[in-house]
């Protein structure tokens, strides 16, 4: 009795072990409108490589048998090195001669979408989360469809919406500041 516990408990420590050992692909990610041209929004998502593993690919609005995005996208734009291409209603970005995105880094994706933004990451697309997306270690596993494993692909996440205030909006709010600041100047100099 006590070598079956022992071997159950060595085989739950290893399996336990080549788990980690594996690493893992984890990521988030944040979207921001960039501006408009003409009847496209522009955008840029940032990548976080928030796992223990590099990231050498990305899919943008793909989960396995689901394209997620609510169009297709244009204008991509990816980082040196890198290449992104549009796929149905999601983009494949894959690292072929760039660095890789490593663990705590960044890595910055640009498109364009007739959508606004609060299409590109909310509601359902295709029996999916809007935008729901995965991480790989390599472009073969993006290939391969690899989803949830560890060490070789994220699980699926959705990147958040990230609203940048309009201008006149920091105008108004310099201006209250710049008339918070008079008013007490003034107190200041009058006593």
């Amino acid at each position: 009795m006590i070598s079956n516990r022992f071997a159950l408990t060595l085989a739950a420590g290893v399996a336990a072990f080549s788990v980690q050992a594996q690493g893992t692909i984890s990521a988030t990610a944040t979207l921001t409108e960039t501006g408009v041209s003409g009847s496209e929004y522009e955008y840029s998502l940032a990548l976080l490589n928030t796992g223990t593993v590099s990231i050498n690919a990305f899919w943008y609005g793909w989960v396995q048998d689901s394209f997620d995005l609510p169009g297709a996208p244009t204008s991509i734009g990816a980082p040196a090195g890198w290449s992104g291409a549009a796929d149905g209603h999601s983009i494949q970005f894959g690292n072929s001669t760039g660095s890789a995105i490593a663990p705590e880094q960044t890595g910055t994706f640009l498109f364009e979408s007739t959508f606004g933004p609060s299409a590109m990451t909310s509601g359902i697309t295709d029996n999916a989360p809007t935008g729901d997306s995965v991480a790989y270690a390599t472009v073969t596993a993006m290939n391969e469809f690899e989803q949830s494993v560890p060490g070789v692909a994220s699980g699926p996440f959705v990147p958040t919406l990230s609203t940048v205030p309009e201008p006149s909006t920091l105008g108004l709010f310099a201006i209250g500041l710049l008339a918070t600041g008079w008013r007490k100047w003034r107190r200041r100099s009058g006593d």
